[in-house]
């Protein structure tokens, strides 16, 4: 089981899936989106790193949904990243612990958010930083070109990633200033917004 690969999970992992527990100590590993060149791309790391079946369904909604159960996995994942559920503790589906006494069983921020930590991969590797910021914008980012409401209208152009956790809020920007760009935050996205940054953007790293 090589780092790589399970650093490679890592973006997947933080967006559009998940590392959830199953039963006493076994934990399932999963992905929910609409793509399926995404699917795929995360079941063809998964093999690499599992010899348990890989499962995938097709929701009502038309989404897929991929997903693994490896006891292994999921220990090596969360040693990586200490937990990989980003919203808050009290929104569905509300942790355990705080559902039954107000009080997470997990590390968190404030009570309120697990704790995440991003390894150092992804600040120190080009190569890994590129694949991480690939995958992560394309799970849970993309582009936007909307008119002004200004009395003398222009068209802003931004290509942005939603992320509301407050450390992987402030990870994810140094990742992007460690790939040489100057990102602007607000409070549930972070955004690149010069023309000479978008062009980067798609020329350094751009969507799977």
């Amino acid at each position: 089981m090589r780092i790589r690969d399970l650093l490679l999970l890592v973006p997947f992992l933080l967006s559009d899936g998940g590392v959830s527990p199953k039963g006493t100590n076994g934990w399932i590993i999963y992905l929910r989106n609409n793509d399926e060149i995404l699917i795929n791309y995360f079941t063809k790391i998964l093999k690499r790193v599992t010899q348990n079946k890989i499962q995938i369904q097709i929701k009502k909604d038309g989404s897929y949904f991929a997903r693994v159960s490896d006891k292994k996995l999921g220990e090596k994942l969360n040693k990586l990243c200490f937990s990989f559920r980003t919203k808050p503790c009290n929104v569905h589906p509300i942790c355990p612990g705080y559902k039954k006494n107000g009080v997470c069983r997990a590390k968190t921020i404030e009570g309120k958010y697990h704790m995440i930590n991003l390894p150092s991969e992804f600040l120190d590797n080009k190569g890994i930083r590129t694949l991480f910021l690939r995958i992560y914008f394309t799970c849970d980012g993309g582009t936007s070109v909307v008119c002004s409401k200004s009395k003398y209208p222009f068209l802003i152009r931004k290509v942005f990633v939603d992320v509301k956790h407050p450390t992987l809020r402030n990870d994810m920007i140094k990742v992007l200033i460690a790939a040489g760009f100057v990102p602007k935050v607000y409070s549930a996205q972070i955004r690149l917004t010069t023309e000479e940054e978008i062009k980067k953007f798609y020329k350094t790293i751009g969507f799977v």
